[in-house]
């Protein structure tokens, strides 16, 4: 089993993280997808050179099962929560401000984006390099928790509270199924489902 990254690895990869999510959200170099596909190579490459490991997958059928069992539930979740409080301001305000990112290249664009590299990059990045790194300085529910809190933090330069909710509930949700099973598939898999029914498919706004 390959070492996991010193702890200062993993904060300086957060650190860079954080930067590069506010620069994401926060300027208006290139188109917001551009930007975030740039974003989650760059990602990538500090997977690469602080845990290697996270970037072999292996794909089980039963990985797969949940992954898109839980990317549908997930969705599922925020669909009819929206819903239910979408007479509140703040939440429609959130999911328009979201959504407002989607002008400028054409959906299919946006799919294929979503596809690779952006959904499974985050993963790679956020579960297989934090959650791993964290939780092995940390332990396990201490890990968990430090990289689902810092997954909805790094939102906090977009004033967009829901948003952020989302983050952390999402966040909370991919921590837990790499925990449970130990890999990143279903992680990932959750989370590419999950992108494509908010963004490409089935908008909830």
């Amino acid at each position: 089993m390959e070492k996991q990254p010193r702890l200062g690895y993993t904060i300086a990869s957060l650190a860079i993280a954080a930067v590069i999510w506010s620069g994401v959200f926060l300027t208006d170099i290139l188109n917001f997808w551009y930007r975030l596909t740039t974003a989650t190579l760059i990602f990538l490459v500090l997977t690469y050179f602080g845990n290697k490991a996270a970037l072999r997958l292996d794909f089980k059928i039963k990985h797969i099962a949940i992954g898109i069992v839980s990317g549908f539930l997930l969705y599922g979740f925020f669909f009819g929560g929206f819903n239910i409080v979408k007479g509140l301001d703040i939440i429609v305000q959130g999911a328009e401000n979201v959504y407002a990112f989607k002008t400028g290249l054409p959906v299919s664009v946006i799919g294929i984006l979503l596809l690779i590299p952006i959904s499974p990059a985050e993963e790679i990045f956020w579960r297989g390099l934090l959650q791993n790194g964290f939780v092995a300085q940390f332990g396990r529910l201490s890990g968990y928790i430090i990289t689902t809190l810092a997954y909805s933090l790094v939102h906090l330069p977009t004033f967009n509270y829901p948003l952020m909710l989302v983050a952390l509930i999402a966040g909370l949700v991919w921590g837990a199924l790499l925990l449970k099973t130990g890999s990143l598939v279903p992680g990932i898999i959750s989370h590419v489902i999950f992108n494509e029914m908010i963004f490409v498919i089935l908008p909830i706004s």
